[in-house]
């Protein structure tokens, strides 16, 4: 994945504190020690498994250390001090050899359970690290490492966690002062929860992600609690995932998982790596071997480390003898396999690459391509919109969470995109706008500084009075400001709204549809207000609209009218454009796009409706248009939701429905649409299409708000 746009963008060196690169190298090449000082210790490491690692080329070890070893409610004071004894010799056995090792705390589902029920529990886990951190302050601190806890998981918020987790830390900090500290993020400690952690401003700390995707090849037959659902009776499945035969695991092949995919997730937590000028370690990835095709399994280690090490990151492979296991027979002669050692990097990889027969799919599977983090909201995405906010020449992302069905108020997100299709949160200059239930979002040239601002019509809760639109305004140095009192300060159930310049000065003007339209004049600053003289005896309810050319074309239940501008922002009401039978309605959150289809100049219209109908509607050029669906646009399959929205770009034509995939129509010659074929999954129900990494083909950029990442799936080939 190149990086030279968010090197630029963000620094050419990752300035890691106090983590020096001879510390980290210590890090570089490790492997988990479990069952050792875990489940009543079935594992035992002596001096000819630590001769065998070394002599392998592994750096360090990672020893899991159950909390039952060294906690009271599992043990007496005597038990304790014999763990911790055996512990002493254990660390020794490694850091003697000039050997890291990583202290991890690694909390299973038993002493999670515990650990959220007991208020006392966090102090306990500060004291615990108090006394280990007192403990081990003699051992060499570029050698011994310390990671609070293992793998919190989906119960845990990251902020209390990041509470709990600083408490531990500052008792590491008085006693072992110098030592290394590594720190998880919640949520398993995957890509995402990274992507979205803020870091500490302790510089002497490393963060932590694990990486078993897609679990549906890395844990294929495991049975045990936490484990994904349905992966227990599976068996045999390849990698990559192109490998899979038939319809069998037709999802897992569809997302089209191989190699490329996890050099771009190491890529995103290099670029976060970047962003925030710390350092990030790998040190859990594996496959659970009874039931996994060795040679997969070989290619799925071997693509992941090169991954890994293609970013300058460490790693840790899980494990060494647990069921994941580097050596050939764990409960037999310890030998290393020789296939892992080759995929490790660590004997020569000889392995043919994976060849594929099938082709490589236009739309590819979800990536996420969120660095940072956004400030934690609640909420579902509701609308959405691709948009150059900052001239830079790549689309960008806005995003409209809203919690149903109580509808609170919720903040905008922006995303900026960093290149190559990586997608930055970026805060406005101050509060953001916020919104209640914004379906649309509309792009406009507001001001006169040529960067494009964002309009927000909103139709606020169910049963209340409305809410009050939002507006967006860009400032100087590509960020955006929340400019709502630029607006009308009011209260209404604005269900849509068209942008365009309606009186020529070159910036544009908005119409309101409440659901009668409202024409809001702009005085050229970005700053409006009604005119009420535009649409004067107009009564007639609409929810959305486009400006094509002149003319405003507005769609409501019974279909649409065009309004004529007479080049001042009056309009008069002209021909109707009858909706389909059964229609339901023009869909809400964007029903239609201005487009020039058939090389006359003049801006068409498509418009969708609720029940999965689309016309075509032909600009005559003179405030009229003739009905063109029956030529130019086929018939749609039926939905389980219908229509939410429309999208164009170029000759794309993007229909997103409720509950159904969404519908890719190409425009293949003056106006006639064809199905090219593409079949797409049934969540993205918000998406905006765009060239988010410019390689000319179709992204389609989705995303569930709040504190969900942004994920995009890019398309590897032309429509």
């Amino acid at each position: 994945m190149g990086k030279l746009a968010l090197v630029a963008l963000l620094g050419s060196a990752i300035l890691c504190g106090q983590v020096t690169d001879a510390r980290y190298s210590k890090l570089a090449r490790g492997i988990n020690l479990t069952r050792w000082f875990q489940y009543g210790g079935q594992q035992k490491i002596t001096a000819s498994d630590r001769d065998l690692l070394r002599k392998s080329g592994f750096s360090g070890v990672r020893i899991a250390v159950a909390p039952q070893y060294l906690l009271s409610k599992w043990g007496s004071e005597q038990e304790i001090g014999r763990n911790l004894a055996d512990l002493d010799t254990g660390l020794d056995l490694f850091l003697g050899a000039g050997m890291s090792v990583t202290l991890d705390f690694q909390a299973d589902t038993e002493y999670l359970d515990y650990y959220l029920s007991n208020p006392l529990a966090p102090a306990e886990l500060v004291e615990t690290w108090r006394m280990l951190a007192t403990r081990y302050s003699s051992r060499d601190p570029e050698l011994l490492f310390f990671e609070i806890m293992n793998e919190p998981d989906s119960r845990f918020t990251q902020a209390v966690w990041d509470i709990e987790q600083k408490k531990a830390l500052a008792a590491i900090r008085e006693k072992a002062p110098n030592h290394t500290v590594l720190l998880a993020p919640v949520n398993w400690s995957g890509l995402d929860p990274l992507l979205q952690m803020t870091p500490y401003e302790d510089p002497n700390v490393i963060y932590v992600v694990h990486y078993y995707t897609p679990s549906i090849f890395t844990h294929q037959g495991a049975t045990w609690a936490g484990a994904p659902p349905g992966v227990a009776e599976l068996r045999d499945v390849p990698w990559p995932s192109f490998l899979t035969p038939g319809v069998l695991l037709s999802q897992y092949r569809d997302d089209d998982w191989d190699g490329a995919r996890m050099e771009w997730d190491m890529g995103l937590i290099s670029d976060w790596q970047r962003q925030w000028k710390v350092r990030v370690i790998v040190n859990e990835f594996g496959v659970y071997k009874p039931n996994s095709p060795p040679d997969s399994r070989a290619r799925w280690l071997h693509d992941m480390r090169t991954a890994i090490e293609g970013e300058h990151l460490g790693w840790a492979m899980w494990d060494y003898a647990g069921g994941f296991d580097l050596l050939v027979a764990p409960d037999g002669e310890r030998e290393a396999d020789p296939a892992i050692l080759a995929a490790l990097g660590l004997a020569p990889w000889t392995e043919d690459e994976a060849l594929r027969l099938t082709p490589v799919p236009v739309i590819g599977g979800p990536r996420s391509v969120q660095i940072g983090v956004q400030p934690e909201t609640k909420g579902y995405a509701e609308g959405i919109l691709a948009v150059d906010v900052n001239a830079d020449g790549l689309p960008d992302l806005v995003i409209t969470p809203i919690t149903w069905p109580d509808l609170t108020d919720q903040p905008v997100q922006l995303f900026v995109n960093s290149g190559d299709g990586v997608m930055r949160p970026v805060p406005f200059d101050g509060p953001p706008p916020v919104q209640k239930l914004a379906s649309s979002i509309l792009a406009g040239r507001f001001d006169r500084s040529g960067w494009a601002g964002l309009f927000f019509p909103d139709r606020g809760t169910t049963d209340g009075p409305g809410a009050q639109n939002g507006l967006a305004l860009p400032v100087e140095g590509g960020k955006m400001r929340n400019a709502t009192t630029n607006l009308p300060q009011r209260l209404a159930k604005t269900d849509g709204a068209a942008v365009g310049d309606v009186d020529g000065d070159g910036i544009d003007d908005i119409v309101v549809f409440e659901p009668v339209p409202r024409l809001l004049r702009n005085d050229g600053t970005g700053h409006f207000a009604f005119d009420d003289t535009a649409f004067s005896g107009v009564t007639d309810a609409f929810r959305c609209g486009v400006f094509a050319g002149t003319s405003l074309v507005a769609f409501g239940a019974e279909g649409g009218r065009v309004f004529v501008n007479d080049g001042k922002g009056h309009f008069r009401a002209e021909g109707l454009l009858l909706a389909p039978p059964g229609s339901g309605g023009a869909a809400t959150g964007g029903c239609a796009v201005a487009t020039e289809l058939n090389g006359d100049s003049p801006p068409d219209v498509v418009v969708a409706y609720k029940n999965d109908l689309i016309q075509v509607w032909i600009n005559n050029g003179d405030g009229t248009f003739r009905n063109e669906t029956a030529a130019r646009m086929g018939s749609l399959p039926v939905s389980s939701g219908g229509i939410r929205r429309l999208a164009i770009l170029g000759k794309i034509l993007l229909i997103t429905r409720t509950g159904d995939g969404p519908l890719l129509r190409v425009d293949r010659g003056r106006g006639v649409y064809a199905d090219p074929g593409v079949h797409l999954p049934p969540d993205l129900w918000v998406v905006a299409p765009g060239d988010f990494n410019r390689d000319g083909y179709l992204d389609l950029m989705f995303g569930q708000g709040g504190t969900a990442p942004v994920v995009a799936r890019f398309g590897n080939a032309p429509l």
